[in-house]
């Protein structure tokens, strides 16, 4: 069963089918896109962190992911802390890097 039907309502089993529901085909496309960049940029500048600036990067990710893979079984991000600490975390971890030698 697909769609929990809740008076005149659906309430969506899983977060990529909310968005698909919601926003469409290309919206979940470009939702997927933003969590897999996120993953990537967080590689990406965790070799210009300090030791412990890296592991808190490393921390960020497995978030990440762990949203990636329960978000196929519950409207993950319908839970406000979740989101609140998704988005802040990975944008601290952002700001952690240095800037790139020139």
């Amino acid at each position: 069963k697909i769609l929990k039907v809740t008076g005149n309502s659906y309430q969506p089993d899983n977060q990529y089918f909310k968005a698909i529901y919601e926003i469409g085909v290309p919206g979940l496309f470009l939702y997927i896109f933003v969590l897999v960049s996120v993953v990537t940029t967080l590689r990406a500048v965790e070799s210009r962190m300090s030791r412990l600036d890296r592991a808190f990067a490393i921390g960020v990710q497995a978030n990440v992911i762990g949203a990636m893979a329960t978000s196929l079984v519950a409207t993950w991000l319908e839970i406000f802390p979740n989101e609140f600490y998704l988005w802040v975390l990975a944008t601290v971890a952002f700001t952690a890097a240095r800037p790139e030698s020139s």
